[in-house]
């Protein structure tokens, strides 16, 4: 079993949104919570910020 490296979600970066992959996440202002461009859903980090 291979293990893979958990890399944590950096606020400055965009990422692909995981309900329609056109869409693009950003950081919210002022929160730990990421929003879609497209779908408007917002979507909140772990605690550890390694997934949404």
């Amino acid at each position: 079993m291979r293990l893979r490296k958990v890399h944590p979600i950096d606020l400055n970066s965009e990422y692909p949104c995981p309900c329609r992959r056109k869409g693009k996440l950003s950081n919210i202002v002022l929160t730990e919570a990421m929003g879609c461009q497209l779908c408007q859903n917002i979507f909140v980090l772990s605690d550890e910020g390694e997934c949404i």
